[in-house]
């Protein structure tokens, strides 16, 4: 039976295709490249349904004209940006020239959080949807979208081999901690670079307030860089967050994930 379904992206009623949240040409990079040093196969929790699974989480609301068009095309180039930068740990006190374009790597980002939005049925899953014009088109930026950046480091513990922050990890800032001015905030981790996409509440904000709001962010989000949409590269230097420290903050904001965890491995 053909499975017709109306595509969360163009809108039209169509054949769906399976799409995964992270991209399966990136999957590929990323799980030679942790097969090769760890033997280590890829799990997943999935908010949804409260559990953790073996390989990656699809979506099936997307039709292939889009799936293999622009959202392709999006896809291509992170995994440039892969190549040339992410696959790279970034250890203590090293800095990057990290190059980039930024309505390619903003509608990418938008892409992969509106898809684990749905996959999840999280509160901005709606908010996102405001950005498809944007994600498909690339037309009229968004007004006050902010990007940023923080490098990871590998945990070092002298009684232990170190940890590098070898993972692909999306998901949203709680929404009860989120200031008026932000309607949501979404992480993206790919190994040692940590993108954080800051979306703006509807309300009416003026523009010291606005500013106020994204220095108390930068503050929060120590050793961050905003992307700044008119350069094309910039000199992002190595903070002192790590993989650790970053999942220790994630359970204790997601006590939920212990319980996964104890029934992933019973």
């Amino acid at each position: 039976m053909v499975n017709m379904k109306k595509c969360a992206y163009c809108g039209n009623d169509s054949v769906s295709t399976r799409e995964h949240i992270f991209p399966k040409s990136l999957l590929n990079r990323k799980n030679i490249d942790t097969k090769e040093k760890y033997n280590d196969k890829r799990v997943r929790y999935i908010r949804k349904a409260g559990k953790i699974f073996d390989g990656e989480p699809t979506i099936n609301d997307v039709c292939g004209s889009c799936n293999g068009g622009v959202l392709s095309r999006l896809d291509a180039y992170t995994c440039q940006l892969y190549d040339n930068f992410l696959y790279k740990f970034v250890n203590k006190g090293e800095s990057v020239i990290f190059e980039y374009n930024f309505d390619m790597l903003t509608r990418w980002l938008l892409k992969v959080s509106y898809n684990s939005a749905r996959a999840n049925n999280q509160f901005d899953s709606g908010i996102l949807s405001n950005y498809i014009e944007y994600i498909i088109k690339g037309k009229t930026r968004p007004d006050r979208i902010n990007v940023f950046v923080q490098l990871f480091i590998p945990y070092v513990e002298k009684s232990i081999e170190d940890i590098p922050p070898d993972f692909l990890r999306i998901a949203a800032v709680a929404p009860a901690t989120l200031p008026d001015e932000f309607a949501s905030i979404r992480i993206i981790g790919i190994n040692s670079y940590c993108f954080y996409i800051v979306i703006p509440s509807k309300i009416k904000i003026d523009r010291r307030r606005w500013r106020n709001s994204i220095d108390v962010f930068k503050k929060n989000v120590i050793g961050s860089k905003r992307l700044n949409p008119n350069y094309k590269k910039i000199r992002l230097f190595a903070s002192k967050e790590n993989i650790v420290s970053s999942y220790g903050k994630n359970i204790e904001h997601n006590p939920e994930i212990i319980t996964a965890l104890n029934n992933y491995f019973k």
